[in-house]
């Protein structure tokens, strides 16, 4: 199965404190006023001094006892892992002037409940609410520019997300896995969608894209995300029609859409990608058109309800894992007359070879039982 496995920045590169004092429990670095420890952790609760600019990296990671914090008007970042597993954690205020919120910063928070974004915020980092599993609602003002990957990753309660014109960019796996998650808007600001944005949202039943964004649309109500230059298919749903004109169906467009049952492509399409409809567990039925040419590796992977699917004679090419774990797939129909013609991978599947029953044209069947790779099947049957 896919897996997000962005690589980030490392913010090692802060130079240490010179300057360390105590004030209270607190250790503050006085030449660039940022906390950087706390010498209990067993507090509860906290409230950080008017003036500090900074909470450090780890600062206030792993304070499982930390209910509440106090955050100061001037304070403008909030760095790598400072609140990481604060899992007692119930809500935070941010204060206005805020501007960054570092990678991991509340990863793992898993009782946080709400959160609020100042209009001053410009940047959520890599991760930084990754796992906060308890966070109901988003709202993301208009100067935030800048999701980065994974950001509200496994916020598996969030069931409202509002994302304000002024958003630029949301990175890769920005809300993978948000199940309860219904409806997306992408405003007209939004000019950079990474892959697998809102994978494994198997609670959406509404996408759509402004009408004014240059990059994206959301064509004829479809339901999903479309680029529209290239015309590939990046976010769908349970209730999407593909439309006419869509030529590739993205990584993981639909991956995770446990509720979709059946989808009809196309002959508009050409390429099905990697993990296209990974682990639509529901999914029975799939049309596959005679213009696709590419299946690429695990595009039906983990579909445990698919029974059967035909192969056009148009698909010259398939990858890796493309039917791994489908349980209930027993017939694939391959329309290839001369199956040497297909570049099909070696793993295209790894499972017992009596688990199909492989349908060929009847001119073919020789050439489809001297095949290296299908040939391998016990039950191929020409019609």
């Amino acid at each position: 199965m896919y897996f997000c496995t962005y690589k980030k920045r490392s913010l090692n590169h802060r130079r240490e404190p010179s300057i360390n004092m105590n004030t209270d429990i607190l250790v503050i670095n006085e030449e660039d006023k940022t906390v950087t420890g706390v010498e209990d952790k067993t507090i509860t609760s906290v409230t950080i001094p008017e003036g500090i600019e900074g909470i450090g990296k780890h600062a206030f990671q792993g304070f499982s006892n930390l209910t509440s914090i106090k955050l100061p008007n001037g304070l403008m970042r909030i760095e790598w892992k400072a609140f990481h597993g604060c899992s007692a954690l119930t809500s935070v205020t941010l204060p206005d002037g805020l501007s960054w919120i570092g990678d991991y910063a509340f990863y793992s928070c898993s009782n946080l409940r709400t959160i609020n974004f100042p209009d001053s915020m410009t940047t959520i980092g890599h991760g930084a609410f990754l796992g906060c599993k308890s966070l109901a609602s988003i709202h993301i003002p208009g100067n935030l520019e800048k999701i980065e990957s994974s950001a509200f990753s496994g916020c598996t309660s969030l069931t409202s997300l509002h994302l304000s014109e002024g958003v630029t960019t949301i990175e890769g796996c920005a809300f993978e896995n948000c199940p309860n998650l219904t409806s997306i808007h992408i405003p007209d600001s939004v000019k950079q969608l990474g892959a697998l944005a809102f994978s494994y949202c198997s609670g959406l039943t509404s996408i759509s894209v402004g009408k004014g964004n240059p990059v994206y649309d959301s064509r004829n109500g479809c339901n999903a995300i479309i680029e529209t230059s290239s015309n590939v298919l990046i976010a769908g749903c349970e209730n999407t029609v593909i439309p006419q004109g869509v030529a590739q169906i993205g990584e993981e467009a639909f991956g995770g859409c446990s509720r979709l049952t059946s989808i009809h492509i196309p002959d508009s399409v050409t390429v099905i990608d990697g993990g296209a409809f990974v682990a639509c567990t529901n999914l029975k039925t799939v049309h596959i058109p005679d213009s696709v040419k590419s299946i690429r590796m695990m595009a039906f992977a983990y579909c445990t309800s698919l029974e059967s699917i035909i192969i056009p004679e148009s698909v010259t090419y398939i990858e890796g894992g493309v039917f791994d774990n489908c349980p209930s797939l027993k017939d694939v129909y391959f329309k290839a007359k001369n199956p040497n013609e297909m570049e099909l991978a070696e793993d295209f599947y790894e499972g017992p070879l009596d688990a199909w029953t492989i349908h060929v044209p009847k001119e073919s069947e020789d050439e489809y039982r001297n095949h290296p790779i299908i040939g391998k099947f016990e039950n191929i049957k020409s019609e």
